[in-house]
């Protein structure tokens, strides 16, 4: 192979690990914690007393139906209008650098109740965004049945459910660290 040819080699994988994000194994967390945010407030914003019948529209021989409702928030017809759309929202995001452990994640630009935003060593461009989107499309098409099967089961604890059990791509660390820079620290009432 000549010279021009290891050159568009280099140049393709380059790209390739860019568009992917493959040296970035906490950029693919990151995606993941920003698609359970995005469901779990799309299913928040749902009507709570909305609900869907579900289950055997079929007559038995006494003239009834076997369905039954359920919450149409948690309903599989929702979450899978949700997930087909979920991705399309990442150009709200920027790629932000933390400034003690280096570690890369995706933090949001914009608020949802229009309070300010405090935003610190962010790199806001299109390739950020198509990044993430790229990443958020990845882990929908991969785990699109596990992701419906917990919404519509559980509320409790879904970035460690997903991220961590089903997909695999974070570790624990990462959600105690997570968890770490949202707590407050407790009080020393001793004076």
């Amino acid at each position: 192979m000549d010279i021009i040819g290891w050159f568009v080699l280099y140049l393709l994988t380059a790209l390739l690990e860019t568009i992917c994000g493959a040296r970035e194994p906490e950029l693919y967390c990151s995606a993941c914690q920003i698609l359970v945010d995005e469901v779990s407030w799309a299913v928040s914003q749902t009507d709570p007393k909305k609900t869907v019948q579900i289950g055997s529209f079929r007559v038995d021989s006494h003239g009834n139906q076997k369905t039954y409702e359920v919450p149409y928030a948690r309903s599989e017809i929702h979450l899978t209008e949700l997930l087909e759309n979920v991705c399309s929202g990442m150009n709200q995001y920027a790629q932000s650098t933390d400034e003690k452990t280096g570690k890369k994640k995706f933090i949001r630009t914009s608020s949802r109740n229009n309070e300010p935003i405090e935003l610190k060593n962010i790199v806001l461009s299109g390739d950020t965004q198509k990044k993430l989107r790229f990443l958020c499309e990845s882990l929908v098409e991969d785990h699109e049945e596990d992701i419906i099967s917990l919404y519509a089961k559980s509320q409790d604890d879904m970035e460690r459910k997903l991220c961590v059990d089903v997909a695999k791509v974070c570790t624990e660390e990462d959600m105690q660290e997570q968890t770490a820079g949202d707590t407050v620290p407790p009080q020393n009432d001793e004076l």
